[in-house]
């Protein structure tokens, strides 16, 4: 199921690229939502579905920048 692979796949990047992120760009480096945008992404999944809730993570992702080192909180 669609769902299940794309929830694995979150799940993996903050159980194994978030620690290596932060370690490259600084303990500082924290999401600029009060709900981080993994977090939110396996929300959308599980409420909406792998397609709508893949695409509200996207759009969500095109407004954080997660990979910026310093950005301003919006």
């Amino acid at each position: 199921c669609m769902k299940s692979l794309f929830s694995f796949l979150i799940i993996f990047y903050k159980a194994c690229i978030t620690p290596i992120r932060r370690q490259l760009l600084g303990q500082g480096v924290t999401c600029r939502y009060s709900i981080s945008c993994s977090d939110y992404a396996l929300l959308a999944l599980h409420e909406h579905g792998a397609s709508k809730g893949i695409l509200m993570a996207l759009k969500r992702l095109a407004h954080c920048h997660p990979f910026a080192k310093n950005y301003e909180l919006a």
